[in-house]
């Protein structure tokens, strides 16, 4: 029997501790490179990350060690999903990253993995298997059906075997097949929701349409997912989990990114029911998208702050934010001393903001 899970996905028998800990927004996603060996119609990635060897902790970009871990005990994250791309091509990448977070956060720390099986072979599973690695999952080509035993070697560790396909309509057949064969090495079917990518390079919309005018998601591919559901069952696969658009949006990353928020609000912010937060930021220019401050910047904004706190306020409702350039403190006291500020020539805002680190802006409103 299908049945509903509270994060609007649909399952038979038990959902992975992976899927488990994602949808409530304990899992930080890791980027480890754009680059793969399969060229996918449906391929998701942006245009800025696809073919390009970058790495992202959630929406930070970077390699560095302590920035990664910094990310990940900020968003309160029980576990990692390493993607890509295909993390193999960075294989040592990957291997030391797994090492890392193993040795920092503890064996209970759960760690999975996306891959094609274009670069499997018995060494690299073994080391990824010694990493620490928890549960792969593999993302086969539907064309390739030689590939697919290799799923069968990586059931031999003592991990977690995953296979993790879109639904697609026209691709039932293929997919029936798939699932065939391997359906005695797994332990877990994941089937996503096919969307329509936003990027350049995606040749998905020429087959297919949105189900609706607010989605992303294919029309037809929620009814694939049932029938390979059902088809699985019948196989004898136990554990089946269909994580729909609507789990991704509304739940997977609305939920890491609350736990995010509440990590970083300072003392004056105020924090909405969605995460995001709301906070006066002063500036010595006029505010444009978010870039590297300069000397002069940093040296302005020291003005500003000694402004405040010479008009009365507290020094902790005052906090110099050297990432971006600006002031930050409370949208009341803003707006009690708004116009001093501006005498000064300096430019006030009230923000709504992510609370992530590039703190991408919502709503803007100058004083």
């Amino acid at each position: 029997m299908i049945k509903k899970t509270k994060h609007e996905s649909y399952k038979i028998g038990r959902v992975s501790k992976a899927c488990k800990q994602c949808a409530k927004g304990k899992k930080s996603v890791f980027f480890i490179t754009g680059l793969c060996p399969r060229r996918c119609n449906y391929c998701p990635l942006s245009d800025d990350k696809k073919n390009s060897d970058v790495t992202f902790i959630n929406e930070w970009e970077t390699r560095n060690e302590r920035e990664v871990i910094k990310e990940i005990k900020l968003c309160k994250s029980r576990g990692v999903g390493i993607t890509g791309g295909d993390p193999l091509v960075s294989f040592a990448r990957t291997t030391k990253f797994i090492k890392l977070l193993k040795k920092t956060f503890g064996r209970r720390f759960h760690v999975h993995l996306y891959t094609t099986l274009s670069l499997i072979d018995d060494e690299k599973l073994t080391k990824l298997f010694n990493a620490g690695l928890d549960e792969i999952r593999f993302h086969p080509d539907l064309n390739k059906e030689r590939e697919w035993e290799k799923i069968g070697i990586a059931s031999k560790y003592k991990w977690k075997v995953t296979l993790e396909i879109p639904a697609i309509p026209k691709k039932y057949s293929q997919i029936k097949k798939l699932i065939e064969t391997t359906a005695e090495w797994i332990d877990y079917l994941n089937i996503n929701e096919l969307e329509l990518a936003d990027n350049s390079f995606s040749t998905l919309g020429r087959d297919y349409e949105a189900k609706n005018e607010l989605s992303y998601a294919v029309k037809g591919s929620q009814n694939t997912a049932y029938h390979i559901m059902r088809h699985a069952a019948k196989l004898g696969v136990k554990n089946i989990h269909y994580c729909t658009a609507t789990l991704k949006d509304k739940y997977q990353l609305a939920n890491r990114i609350k736990k995010r928020g509440k990590s970083i609000k300072k003392s004056f912010d105020k924090l909405t029911k969605e995460g995001m937060i709301v906070r006066a930021a002063i500036y010595h220019k006029p505010f444009v998208i978010h870039q590297k401050p300069s000397k002069d910047t940093l040296q302005k904004i020291d003005e500003i702050s000694d402004f405040l706190i010479s008009l009365g306020v507290k020094e902790k409702k005052v906090y110099l934010d050297k990432d971006f350039g600006r002031v930050l403190t409370s949208s009341k006291i803003a707006i009690k001393y708004a116009e001093a500020l501006k005498d000064k020539k300096w430019h006030v805002y009230i923000v709504e903001e992510y609370p992530t680190k590039d703190a991408f802006p919502i709503e803007i409103t100058k004083l």
